[in-house]
């Protein structure tokens, strides 16, 4: 099982919902689902310290994400992450904008005297790896990780055109 790292923190999570504060366990599913994008809900939940039966712990994560409360614990969690890392949407952006132009950059293949063969090579799974960045960026994926349609392709088009001028 994945272990999620929480981020040292000095200030608790808090906030309301109809004048009452989060429970001790919605509290570290906040701090939790906040600095570890990727891992499952699930996952999260149970180490949040909820009961792992499987059904029962991903319904209690569903009901957690549904919850306004919860939601707003979360954003404002993660604005307090982005505040102390620096770590912004926008220099998320650049940082894989740049990693994707590095990776798509045709390099010439060398021989072992380092002459050029007349071949060229180029990164593909860092590109990959940049444009999934992006694509869920964008939204691309639904939460149930079936694609949008079209919209996305234009947007990723769109993104791509900019990075040629």
């Amino acid at each position: 099982m994945e272990t999620v790292m929480p981020i040292e923190t000095t200030e608790p999570i808090e906030t309301v919902k109809k004048n009452r504060p989060l429970t001790r366990k919605q509290k570290k599913f906040v701090e939790l689902y906040a600095q570890n994008p990727g891992i499952s809900n699930t996952k999260i939940a149970i180490q949040a310290g909820y009961k792992a039966n499987s059904l029962a712990v991903r319904n209690v994560a569903s009901e957690n994400l549904a919850k306004p409360g919860i939601i707003t614990a979360i954003e404002t969690e993660r604005e307090r992450i982005m505040a102390k890392t620096g770590v912004t949407q926008a220099y998320f952006v650049d940082q894989v904008k740049g990693l994707l132009e590095r990776c798509t950059q045709a390099e010439p293949v060398r021989d072992a005297k380092g002459e050029a063969t007349g071949e060229w090579r180029f990164d593909s799974a860092g590109a990959n790896g940049a444009l999934e960045k992006i694509a869920k960026w964008l939204g691309a994926y639904e939460i149930d990780n079936r694609q949008k349609a079209g919209s996305v392709s234009l947007q990723i088009a769109t993104f791509l055109e900019g990075q040629t001028e």
